[in-house]
């Protein structure tokens, strides 16, 4: 996208149990999306279910968080499941403002998230 200053995000996925665990570090935004997606989404349309690990990432937007919701809803689309571990207040802040939080399964550790995705 011309203008936009490429992201610092990454995404390293792994398998957890059933359960692929995608660990994002960096800022999530607009210029983020295409790393999430290109990253997440082979996962989510597996119908697998899915982890997003956000404890790594100090800032999320509007448009982050329209990525994150997108993926949910492939996730859903496909017969799995996706739930984001996010424990910043900053981030975890975004989620409940724009009343996300329960539509991509927030939860406070990874330890919840994979036990309500099985």
């Amino acid at each position: 996208m011309p203008g936009l200053t490429p992201s610092d995000a990454w995404v390293q996925c792994r398998q957890e149990g059933n359960a692929v665990v995608a660990t994002v570090g960096g800022e999530i935004d607009l210029a983020a999306v295409p790393v999430l997606q290109a990253e997440i989404e082979p996962h989510v349309k597996n119908g697998r279910p899915v982890v997003i690990d956000l404890r790594g990432v100090p800032f999320l937007d509007s448009a982050g968080l329209s990525g994150l919701v997108r993926l949910a809803e492939l996730a859903r689309d496909a017969g799995g499941s996706l739930r984001v571990v996010a424990n910043r207040r900053s981030v975890v802040r975004v989620f409940r403002l724009t009343g996300v939080a329960e539509s991509v399964g927030l939860s406070a550790s990874l330890e919840e998230a994979l036990s309500s995705s099985n």
